[in-house]
Formats: structure tokens, C-alpha cells, sequence
């Protein structure tokens, strides 16, 4: 079934199931009258190899741009979340934001 399989059969039927029983406005016809399209993945060479992931309406871009820019930078293993953020960010200060000047009028 493919990319179809989300949106009918048992998969479909217990997303259906879940979403009723939490009072989603999303019922099980509106999967059923869902078709999905195939699309051209995105793409990203990066040192050793072509990355590919799906589009909108996924995060697939932003995916695919946080894994080049961690192989641009060569990291290897993770280094914590403040350290990294500054490497990805090329320290320009986003965790630490100078304090807001207040002006007189």
C-alpha cells in the first residue's frame, strides 16, 4: 500500500480509534478520503553522503539543514546543548541576549 497505508487500513483505523476517543474534530473519513501523492525528496550532499528526506509539510528542510551544518562543522559526537547551539550559531549570543535598554520618552 505504500504511502496510502497511513490512511487506510489498521494503521488509519487505530489513529481513527485514538483521535475519536480524545474528542479530535479528525474522523476516520477524513483519512479515508485522503490520497497520498508521491513527491521528489529533498536532497543534501554532505562529506560522505546524499541525505534525503521528505517536504512540506514535514520538517524535513529544517532536518536536512541542522545535519549539514553539524558535518560542516565536523561534529562527531554531541557536546551539550549550550556548546553546540554556539558552535551552530557562530556564538552570536542567541542564549545570552544583551539585556534590553530602556528609553526614556
Amino acid at each position: 500500500m505504500g504511502t496510502d497505508s497511513y490512511y487506510r487500513g489498521v494503521i488509519a483505523n487505530t489513529h481513527a480509534r485514538f483521535l475519536e476517543a480524545q474528542r479530535s474534530p479528525l474522523p476516520q473519513v477524513d483519512f479515508e478520503s485522503y490520497s497520498a501523492e508521491p513527491q521528489t525528496p529533498l536532497t543534501v550532499t554532505i562529506s560522505l553522503v546524499t541525505l534525503y528526506n521528505t517536504g512540506l509539510p514535514t520538517q524535513g528542510m529544517s532536518t536536512l539543514a541542522i545535519l549539514a551544518l553539524f558535518d560542516r562543522l565536523s561534529v562527531t559526537q554531541g557536546e551539550g546543548f549550550t556548546h553546540t547551539i554556539n558552535r551552530c550559531t557562530g556564538g552570536i549570543g542567541v542564549l545570552k541576549p544583551a539585556p534590553l535598554q530602556s528609553s526614556c520618552i
